[in-house]
């Protein structure tokens, strides 16, 4: 799809400036412009095209649909069209399974390993047929290349690191976390079955990237969600950030390839500031380690100024859920993107279509990314309003790179998690070093002196 993503691997959870909204064009239903004082300089940048952004119709989800249904119980009943299926798997995306995955070149111990993927391999075609026929044709599941992962692999490698957060953990994390300040009067009404916005369409949305294997979803959702925050203040700054950063040196609270949490990650980020990707390059996908920290405060670009909870309710209590979608809905139509943390057991075999409540059964956020835009004008022409997220498993997944998740059903556990960041620009000869950043000067001179 022509975008940029961070890494060539394909394998793994506003402003400080006032910002104020126009009502320009809010009558016949689009976006408002946005008006940033004393901040915006220049064009906003283009990171999407008109193509990147249409979503397949209705008609065209379920006529592919249709199709996965024949393929995938074909492959159930008959252990030939199975295995045929796992050819193309593994020719398509280049699977291939040896040394490095541990495998004596023993012959008969190779093909005990390789059996073992292909069961795996059929566990999940299994669950992608049953997921087809909850969806009834507004979602198609297939063969994707998480295929060959059991659920627990690919939990720990492509997501947060097989963390799991459940209802009490989520209120004890966010019990501290400032409650955003949403206008009760908005410009937008997210009442209104035809309001909708997409970031994407504003530059604000940077573009889709790449976590590889490594469970650093947390790191993903928090730099993107910095990201847009720097592009409401500068549409111009083209300012892309450096997960590698959070993994390899935010170790506090987080643990790198072994999950962590955005709301963690921002209090890193207000000591430390945030390098930009070009500076500091994103190499745990590849690695598949968290890395030893190689961050120089002297490139730090944009720090984090504060950082707010916009929902936290989840399916317990139906009236937080409630408030809680509304939160996001009033955010995100007037103010940005959000950081969110997610159910994403049954994205392994998403492709594309709007996922409902229905398909997403578990009770535990396991996966951090962030959500761009919302679709309610849709609902009038007898279809679903929907939110769009981005993911951080490259634009070969799902609708390149995105899912659609319904609204006013907690689709996915989407309330459980949703915080937004305020940022400003570092500036070296006004801020002062924070301990960490003093610290780790101090070890770097250490060590080039004794040449480590």
């Amino acid at each position: 799809m022509g975008r940029v993503m961070f890494s060539s691997a394909v394998r793994h959870l506003c402003c400080s400036t006032a910002v104020l909204l126009t009502t320009a064009a809010v009558a016949d239903n689009r976006a408002p412009e946005v008006e940033l004082r004393d901040s915006l300089r220049g064009a906003a940048l283009s990171y999407y095209s008109a193509a990147d952004l249409a979503a397949p119709t209705a008609g065209e989800t379920k006529k592919l649909w249709k199709k996965r249904m024949q393929e995938l119980s074909a492959m159930l009943s008959d252990e030939a069209a199975a295995k045929e299926g796992f050819d193309w798997f593994r020719k398509t995306y280049n699977v291939q399974y040896k040394d490095g995955d541990q495998v004596e070149n023993d012959g008969s111990q190779h093909q005990l390993f390789v059996q073992q993927k292909f069961e795996t391999f059929r566990e999940n075609v299994k669950q992608a047929l049953k997921l087809n026929i909850k969806s009834d044709g507004k979602a198609v599941f297939g063969i994707t290349r998480f295929m060959d992962l059991t659920a627990g692999e690919f939990r720990k490698m492509y997501k947060n690191g097989g963390k799991t957060f459940s209802d009490d953990q989520i209120a004890d994390m966010m019990q501290d976390v400032p409650e955003a300040v949403v206008p009760k009067a908005s410009l937008l009404d997210s009442t209104s079955a035809t309001s909708s916005r997409d970031w994407r369409k504003e530059g604000v949305v940077t573009p889709v990237k790449d976590q590889g294997q490594c469970g650093s979803c947390w790191a993903f959702s928090t730099v993107e969600t910095v990201e847009s925050a720097v592009h409401l203040l500068d549409k111009s700054s083209g300012f892309i950030g450096a997960p590698q950063e959070l993994v390899s040196c935010d170790h506090g609270m987080d643990f790198g390839c072994n999950g962590g949490l955005p709301t963690h990650a921002y209090k890193f980020l207000e000591k430390n500031g945030l390098e930009a990707e070009s500076d500091y390059p994103y190499t745990s996908g590849t690695t598949k380690e968290s890395g030893t920290c190689k961050m120089d405060p002297k490139k730090s670009e944009w720090k984090v100024t504060g950082y707010t909870r916009v929902a936290h309710g989840m399916r317990i209590f139906p009236w937080t859920v409630s408030r809680g979608e509304k939160a996001m809905k009033d955010y995100l139509l007037n103010k940005g993107p959000l950081s969110i943390g997610v159910d994403a057991s049954a994205w392994q075999t998403y492709q594309q279509g709007i996922l409902d409540a229905a398909s997403c059964e578990s009770e535990r956020i396991d996966h951090a990314v962030q959500v761009v835009a919302l679709e309610q004008s849709a609902a009038e022409k007898n279809g679903d309003a929907y939110w769009v997220v981005r993911n951080s498993w490259t634009t070969e997944w799902g609708e390149a790179g995105f899912i659609r998740l319904t609204t006013d059903e907690n689709t996915c556990l989407i309330t459980g998690m949703a915080t937004a960041a305020t940022v400003e620009k570092m500036d070296s000869s006004k801020d002062l070093m924070s301990w960490d950043q003093a610290v780790y000067l101090a070890k770097r001179k250490v060590e080039e002196e004794l040449h480590i």
